[in-house]
């Protein structure tokens, strides 16, 4: 009798017979399993809501699980504030900097040279931004990265404010800030290993890495907003204040530092493109991503650049593309 009531919990929960007995540890599971079992709750539509239920306080579990890193080392949770704060100001401004080369006339073809000038400066500049991650206190890196960038977005904004914003003038500062850029990234992916509790460093990464795709997707929406209603400068304007904030709470962060190198930069440099060259599938990754990424930009130019005019000529009474007067 006991053998097909677990077998019946087992089906309800959806889990093998082997991990019945871990769900049932919890009160809460134990509950729903005995009132799935009486007679009076016989009907699908009951078991159904039932077994959603105990299916909802399973992915709570899995939440719980994967939020730990925050609630551990308040080192690791400075880091994640930092990191949310940072990628929140950069992707209301993506869309501000779009309006503002559509502003100046240039186009499509404008917002291909900005794309272009990020993207080129940070593949060069990537294999000694690795080489300088493993020698220098990596939150000492990204605090000071996170100022430089600060520092190049008020540039950006006072052209912006100041009607002096050209695309010349926006590529060279787009190329600087991927430049900055490009310490900072290999430091961060080695700084969480030494912040967040070696059983955790999962979840830590898994954390990280959910977060800023669901900021990804939701700060362009709120950038297109302060843009259309307060205007660009300020869209990039509040991505400034977001680097110096990060930067505050980066400097705050002790770690151990990385393990000193005997080797010279430019052997390190060497080996690392050895590295590379030697593995087909490093090569195979990243032509594929040049590829996608590419490609991404194409579609993004095109139809960003199309969806931007109209809303530039509606809000800001635009025409061609040059901002004016509201007529």
């Amino acid at each position: 009798m006991k053998a097909d009531d677990d077998h019946a919990d087992a089906n309800i929960l959806g889990v093998s017979a082997s991990k019945l007995q871990e769900r049932q540890q919890s009160p809460r599971v134990w509950l729903y399993l005995r009132l799935a079992r009486r007679p009076s709750a016989g009907d699908m539509s009951r078991r159904g809501l039932l077994q959603r239920l105990a299916t909802s306080g399973q992915a709570r579990g899995h939440l719980h699980r994967i939020s730990a890193p925050l609630r551990g080392d308040r080192r690791f949770r400075r880091y994640f504030i930092a990191g949310q704060i940072n990628a929140a100001g950069t992707t209301m401004e993506v869309g501000a900097l779009a309006f503002v080369v559509l502003g100046t006339g240039a186009g499509a073809p404008g917002i291909a040279m900005v794309l272009l000038a990020n993207m080129v400066a940070g593949i060069v500049i990537s294999p000694l931004g690795g080489v300088v991650a493993d020698r220098l206190p990596r939150a000492r890196i990204i605090a000071v990265v996170e100022v430089v960038i600060g520092l190049i977005t008020v540039t950006e904004t006072v052209l912006i404010a100041t009607g002096r914003a050209a695309v010349w003038n926006l590529a060279a500062l787009a190329a600087a800030n991927s430049a900055a850029a490009s310490f900072s990234e290999p430091a961060r992916v080695g700084l969480i290993p030494a912040i967040a509790p070696a059983e955790q460093l999962q979840e830590a990464n898994a954390l990280v890495q959910l977060s800023r795709h669901v900021i990804r997707t939701v700060g362009p929406a709120i950038g297109g907003t302060i843009v259309a209603t307060a205007g660009p400068a300020y869209g990039v304007g509040l991505n400034a204040v977001s680097f110096f904030a990060s930067a505050a709470l980066i400097a705050t962060i002790h770690a151990p530092r990385a393990a000193r190198r005997s080797s010279s930069l430019r052997a390190d440099l060497v080996e690392g493109w050895s590295a590379v060259r030697s593995r087909p599938w490093i090569w195979a990754s990243l032509i594929g991503a040049a590829v996608m990424v590419s490609g991404w930009h194409v579609g993004y130019v095109h139809y960003a650049s199309r969806l931007s005019k109209l809303l530039l000529s509606s809000s800001f009474g635009t025409h061609n593309g040059h901002v004016g007067e509201r007529r």
